[in-house]
């Protein structure tokens, strides 16, 4: 078996370093605040720290060793006992290679296979060598048919765009498509203006720094220049989260798998089997909304973390979005139904209370700034459940900015109900299988509606 190589100490160094750099240069002006009986605990701590930063940079090094081969992968870790997972090519239900600034540096990748059965672990090769990228990507056809199986029918994907480079071609994300998604990471921005104006009201509740030149100079073009520059920020801050997540993100369809590539900072690909999907998640902010758009994810069977949803279109009309969900979805997805409106009321009642008496008793910002988490939390409220003929799920939430999940029955583990004390207001929760189990809440849910999700679950 081969070992991975000096070049994992350098990632795994990378990895710590940057955690630890700003945690050393906090910890000092933290540890001066302390009293004089908890500096001895607080430096045993600091040491304590300090010396598992040098586990986690050399252990793996020194206790990993890896083979791929023509059958599969074999993985060994650990020590003094070691653990070893053997994974046939079949078994992997989706391959992502992915190459940070750091990888990039030592011109090696990393590669994360999702393995199909449940109780298997992810399998993580951190430093491989361009050769060995190129044979897992080798291995493509046979990880599209499953081991003892046949390969599954190759769905008939329409391209979604008229001028696409081929007929296998998907989507390429362009900076117009980057425009309409930063609104998503940049609306964040909307919030600056009302907590700078207010800053110091709410210094006199809790316990903040008295206002400084910093804040003075940030006030002085007025409220009106404060808003137009935040805005500006926030659509700055929106434009490069979304290049750094989608830049040079293009799909395709090769064989019933999925192939996505991105080339910006950090490169990266995947692979996934059409097979696999049992479900979509369809996100839209407002922007998309108003001009009709939105962004298409895979939840798959057996993806764990991120790979549990594999974004194929981070934008595109949705008329192209329902002609890839009826082919990975055959059958009639019932109508979303209405949300429940009482928990949207009770928290806009509360949300214009609040807001009445902070702008009654002068505070015009703070009741600004009210009104935005009210909007906010009112638009996560508006939720709605409904289940097909078909045992097709529809769970929909939010109606400024909307998500909705369309799911098969293989994507349900758990169905759960619930109510609030002694209110009529009742519930349904829905849970997906992931790293972390992902919770889909819907309010006012019949009787009828709950025992069809029940029947859906796996």
């Amino acid at each position: 078996m081969r070992r991975p190589g000096a070049r994992l100490v350098a990632v795994r160094a990378f990895d710590a370093l940057k955690v630890y750099l700003p945690f050393m240069l906090l910890q000092g002006g933290f540890a001066s605040r302390l009293p004089e009986l908890l500096q001895l605990p607080w430096q045993a701590f600091v040491w304590a720290y300090s010396l598992s930063r040098i586990h986690v940079i050399l252990f793996d090094w020194v206790t990993t060793a890896y083979r791929i081969e023509g059958h599969g992968i074999t993985l060994r870790r650990g020590w003094p006992g070691s653990h070893t997972t053997s994974v046939a090519w079949g078994d992997i239900a989706s391959l992502s290679i992915d190459q940070d600034v750091v990888h990039r540096f030592l011109h090696r990748h990393r590669a994360t296979l999702v393995v199909g059965a449940e109780t298997q672990p992810t399998v993580v090769l951190a430093v491989l060598m361009p050769a060995e990228v190129e044979m897992l990507r080798s291995h493509g056809a046979q990880r599209a048919t499953p081991s003892g199986g046949t390969p599954g029918p190759t769905p008939d994907v329409a391209s979604p765009e008229p001028d696409a480079a081929g007929p296998e071609s998907l989507h390429r994300t362009s900076w117009l498509d980057l425009l309409v998604v930063a609104v998503t990471y940049g609306q964040v921005a909307l919030v600056v203006p009302f907590a700078i104006s207010a800053y110091g009201d709410l210094a006199e509740w809790l316990p903040l720094p008295p206002d400084g030149q910093a804040l003075a100079w940030a006030l002085s073009g007025g409220p009106w220049v404060l808003a137009a520059a935040c805005l500006l920020a926030g659509l700055a801050y929106g434009l490069a989260r979304a290049w750094l997540r989608f830049g040079g993100h293009a799909v395709r369809l090769v064989d019933g798998r999925y192939e996505v590539t991105r080339h910006a900072i950090d490169r990266g690909s995947g692979t996934a089997r059409a097979q696999d999907v049992v479900g979509v998640r369809i996100d839209q902010n407002s922007l998309m909304r108003v001009l009709g758009l939105g962004t298409l994810h895979l939840v798959l069977r057996r993806g764990q973390g991120a790979v549990q949803a594999l974004t194929v279109l981070p934008i595109a009309r949705l008329p192209v979005i329902e002609r890839h969900v009826a082919t990975l979805l055959p059958g009639v997805p019932p109508p979303p139904g209405r949300p429940h409106a009482g928990p949207v009321l009770a928290v806009g009642v509360v949300t214009l209370a609040v807001a009445a008496a902070l702008l009654a008793g002068g505070q015009p910002w703070l009741a600004g700034l009210a009104l935005l988490v009210g909007l906010w939390l009112a638009d996560r409220a508006a939720t709605s459940l409904a289940v097909g003929a078909d045992r097709l799920v529809v769970h929909q939430r939010g109606w400024a900015s909307r998500r909705t999940y369309l799911l098969a029955s293989g994507a349900l583990r758990a169905v759960a109900t619930w109510r609030v004390g002694r209110t009529p207001w009742s519930g349904t929760t829905l849970t997906l299988l992931d790293r972390a189990p992902v919770a889909l809440r819907a309010w006012g849910t019949t009787d009828v509606c709950v025992d069809r999700a029940r029947a859906c679950v796996r």
